[in-house]
C-alpha cells in the first residue's frame, strides 16, 4: 500500500513538474539564452573598447609626433573616439595657432566645441570666440557665441571665468555695451578663485570701458 502512494505521489510531481516545464519551460530558456548573449556581447564590447583605445592612441601619438603634426592630427580626428578625440582637436588647433594659421585654429576649436566630450567642448568653446575677436570679430557667429554662454552659464564648468571673460570682450567689442561687459568682469571678481592673470586684465578692461562709457556721455 504504501508503495502504491509513493508511485502515486510521485507521478503527481512529475505531472506537476511537467505542467510547468510546458507553461514556463520556453520562457526559462529564452531567458538563459539572453542572459549568455548578452554577457558574451558585454565581454567582447569591452575588448573591443580596449583594444579601440590602444589603437587610437598609437594612432595619435604616431600623428602627434609627425613632421606636420597639425594637419596630422586634424585629419585623424574624426577616426578617433572620445577623449582622444578632443585632445587631437585642441592640439591641432594649437599647432596652427602658434605656426599663425588662424583660419585652420578656428576651425579645430570649433569642431572641438561642437563634438568635444563635456568641459573639453566649453573650452572649444572659450577658444574659438577668442580667436574670432583677434579678427575684428569677423568670424564670430551666433552658434559659437551662444556655446560660449552656455559654458559662462554653468557654474561647474572649470572655463566659467574665462568664459565669462571672453563674453564680456564679445559685448564689449563687438557690440558696444560696455556696462554689460562690465556687469560680466563682474562676476568674475566676485570668484575667489578666478586666476590671478585674469583679475587683472579685467581690472584694466573695466577701466577702459568705463572711460568710453564717460566719453560716450560727455558726447551727447
Amino acid at each position: 500500500m504504501s508503495d502504491m502512494i509513493r508511485d502515486v505521489d510521485e507521478s503527481l510531481k512529475q505531472d506537476r513538474l511537467h505542467a510547468l516545464w510546458k507553461e514556463y519551460g520556453p520562457t526559462l530558456i529564452t531567458a538563459a539564452i539572453l542572459l549568455v548573449l548578452v554577457t558574451a556581447i558585454m565581454a567582447g564590447y569591452r575588448g573591443w573598447k580596449e583594444n579601440k583605445l590602444e589603437e587610437d592612441t598609437a594612432l595619435y601619438l604616431q600623428a602627434a609626433d609627425s613632421e606636420n603634426s597639425a594637419e596630422a592630427l586634424a585629419d585623424l580626428a574624426p577616426d578617433l573616439s572620445g577623449g582622444l578625440q578632443s585632445l587631437a582637436y585642441l592640439n591641432a588647433g594649437g599647432e596652427f595657432f602658434v605656426s599663425g594659421n588662424m583660419d585652420k585654429a578656428r576651425e579645430n576649436y570649433q569642431l572641438l566645441a561642437e563634438s568635444g566630450e563635456g568641459d573639453m567642448a566649453g573650452l572649444g568653446a572659450v577658444l574659438y570666440n577668442l580667436l574670432a575677436l583677434n579678427n575684428d570679430s569677423e568670424d564670430l557667429n551666433d552658434d559659437m557665441v551662444s556655446a560660449l554662454e552656455d559654458v559662462a552659464n554653468d557654474s561647474d564648468s572649470p572655463w566659467r571665468n574665462y568664459a565669462l571673460y571672453t563674453q564680456a570682450l564679445v559685448v564689449g567689442n563687438a557690440e558696444g555695451d560696455y556696462e554689460q561687459a562690465i556687469s560680466l568682469f563682474e562676476k568674475i571678481r566676485e570668484d575667489r578663485a578666478a586666476p590671478v592673470v585674469l583679475q587683472t586684465q579685467i581690472m584694466a578692461l573695466s577701466q577702459l570701458y568705463t572711460r568710453k562709457i564717460q566719453g560716450a556721455n560727455n558726447s551727447q
